[in-house]
Formats: C-alpha cells, structure tokens, sequence
C-alpha cells in the first residue's frame, strides 16, 4: 500500500469518526415538545393505536346483537 493510500484512508476514517453537527433548532423544538407534553414517538403513537383498537373491539356488536 502506498504512503498515498495510506493517507486517504487514514483521512476517511477520520471523516467517519466524526460526530454529525448537532441540529440546535431541532433539539430545542424537541425539548419544548417533551416539556409541554406534545412531543410524539412511535411508541407512543402505537400505544393510542392499540387503545382504540381495543376499545372498537369491545364496542363491537356480535351475532346476537346484528339482528336487532
């Protein structure tokens, strides 16, 4: 391997260790969000999702009630 390689790989590895910049508005956006209360999250969302699943599931007429 040349003393060239060397170099460029040894650059790239340098450029992949570094952190990517921190995005100051969008932490300060979430960090708001999270304090108010209004910050979404997929878990979050799939939580409410499941609950009114269940709650449609409960409210649903069976074969008794179908024919009324």
């Amino acid at each position: 391997m040349s003393l060239m390689t060397k170099q460029v790989d040894t650059n790239q590895y340098e450029l992949n260790c570094q952190d990517p910049p921190i995005r100051s508005d969008l932490v300060e956006r979430v960090r708001r969000q999270i304090k108010s209360g209004t910050y979404e999250t997929d878990i979050k969302i799939d939580v409410c999702a499941d609950k009114l699943l269940h709650a449609f599931q409960q409210n649903e007429p069976t074969d008794d009630q179908s024919d009324e």
